[in-house]
This record gives structure tokens, sequence and C-alpha cells, in this order.
């Protein structure tokens, strides 16, 4: 009887270490997101092509489609590329972008820490930016 308590109780601990490992990564994900739409936005035309062009690339050596799908799928991608790129966000707090294996599923639109990523961002570094 103990030895089936102490199973359940690891199980529990693994599956709650799963969740919260998981969620490190979308609020990491939302954060890449939001600060790759701000910085794409005030960057050049030019710089906005080889991030574009970059992030397709990016998108076809992983095997994944070669449109996005929305913008949280876009920007997921857009971080990735200038992180590649060398394009720092320039954002006081964020010295380099989150490593995210693959942004198409990092995390997904209507995600609320795509609210509290937003919310983080203008109340510590004055940057009003959303996602759809």
């Amino acid at each position: 009887m103990e030895i089936l308590a102490l199973a359940a109780t690891l199980l529990v601990f693994i599956l709650l270490l799963r969740r919260n490992l998981a969620s490190g990564k979308r609020a990491d994900a939302a954060l890449n997101v939001l600060l790759a739409k701000h910085v794409f936005s005030r960057s050049s035309p030019g710089d906005r092509e080889r991030i574009e062009l970059h992030a397709r690339e990016l998108m076809a050596g992983r095997g994944q489609a070669s449109e996005f799908i929305g913008e949280v799928d876009r920007y997921g991608w857009y971080a990735l590329a200038m992180k590649e790129l060398g394009i720092a966000p320039g954002v006081k707090g964020f010295k380099d972008w989150k490593a995210i294996g693959n942004p198409s599923t990092a995390i997904k639109p209507g995600d609320p820490l795509l609210r509290t990523a937003a919310y983080l961002l203008k109340s510590k570094c004055g940057i009003d930016v959303l996602v759809g």
C-alpha cells in the first residue's frame, strides 16, 4: 500500500513539473512573439525583408509549410530569425531572444500568456504591443 501511495505521489509530482515547464516555455514564446512584433515594426524595410526571408528559410529547413498561420506564428518565426541574424530585442531587460525550438507549436493564438506578456511589456518597458 505504501508503494502505491509513493508511486501516485511521484506521478502527481512529475505531471505538475511537466505542466510548470510547459507554461515556462509558453511564457518565453509569448514574450518572443510580442518583442518580435515590436522590433519588426521599427525595423528598416531592408531588415524586414532579411527577417522575412530568413524566417521562411528556417521554416523550410524544419519541414514547415511556407505560409504563416496567423500573427502569432509569423512573429514567433521572426523572433527565431532575428536571433539567428543577430538582431537583439533592444528592450531594457531583454538582451536576447528566448530559446524556442518550434515557434509554430510553442504558443497558440488566444493563449492567456500573450495578454500577460503584453501587460508585462507595457508596465515594465512602456511597450504597447498586442497580437490577434
